[in-house]
């Protein structure tokens, strides 16, 4: 509920209060009276755009102020608190533009911002215009105000606590189920793993053959390069080592039956040819 409402150097007011008295306050007066200044400034304060030509002493700012009186059992609690806004039964919220036109934001004297502002109003007072969308029609204000008339307010708080901790709860059992479920697959990874072990038969020492095969096989395409390298150096060449081998075992076979010692080079290099 409004309790007061301060305005400064807005439109034709240097300054002004206003109370509401208890229960239900209705403004009345001719067109041009003032009426829309009240309902302006309250705009203003949260959020609404404002003219560059609005301020009363365009050498000052303008400064528009409210103070709420804030029901415990209204959500708005709960939203300040995760805003960081510290706050009892009453909330003041203020809106400073300076003549260059620079807004500031405040609530309960602490600088906030104009996402905050707006994000309060719903909680605290709903504009009602011909043909305009209205927030009776919202089904979670609907529900609250049945609850506030019927005074169940405690009784929703409570209902409320415990549906967070039910869904606290749930979450917790969630995460244990995927954590068993991953616990399960792991088992079974590991069972698969240890079966194929016991099917590979494994012997002492075989591990080390098994490693000398893998580096082995990584290098493939080297030895393969290698190979390949030296076939053509041995074979493929002009004056190849396989055509000047070829050559001297021709020579040496000239004097074999000469010397034994020829003789044997003789079939050493022709076993070498053969291989």
């Amino acid at each position: 509920m409004l309790n007061e409402l301060i305005i400064r150097n807005y439109l034709f007011v240097e300054g002004a209060r206003f109370a509401p008295g208890k229960g239900m306050t209705a403004i009345s007066g001719e067109t041009g009276a003032g009426k829309s200044v009240l309902v302006g400034a309250i705009a203003m304060i949260f959020g609404a755009s404002a003219n560059p030509a609005e301020p009363y002493d365009p050498k000052h700012p303008v400064y528009l102020e409210s103070v709420w009186a804030i029901d415990p059992a209204n959500p708005l609690q709960q939203f300040l608190n995760e805003v960081g806004i510290d706050t009892e039964n009453e909330l003041i919220i203020a809106r400073e533009t300076n003549p260059e036109g620079r807004t500031s934001y405040f609530v309960n004297g602490r600088r906030s911002t104009q996402s905050v502002v707006r994000s309060i109003k719903p909680f605290l007072i709903d504009f009602h215009y011909q043909r305009d969308q209205q927030q009776l029609l919202n089904d979670d204000y609907q529900l609250r105000i049945i609850d506030l008339y019927a005074g169940h307010s405690g009784l929703v708080e409570s209902f409320g606590s415990s549906y967070h901790l039910l869904n606290e709860q749930l979450r917790k059992l969630k995460e244990l189920q995927e954590h068993q479920l991953k616990q399960a697959q792991m088992m079974d990874l590991y069972r698969f793993q240890a079966d194929e072990l016991d099917k590979a038969n494994l012997t002492d020492g075989e591990d080390e053959r098994w490693r000398q095969e893998f580096e082995l096989l990584s290098k493939a395409d080297e030895i393969n390069e290698l190979t390949q390298g030296l076939q053509h150096d041995l074979y493929e060449t002009e004056n190849s080592v396989f055509d000047q081998i070829c050559a001297a075992l021709s020579r040496i076979s000239r004097y074999a039956a000469l010397d034994p010692r020829l003789a044997e080079l003789e079939t050493a290099l022709n076993q070498g040819l053969d291989a």
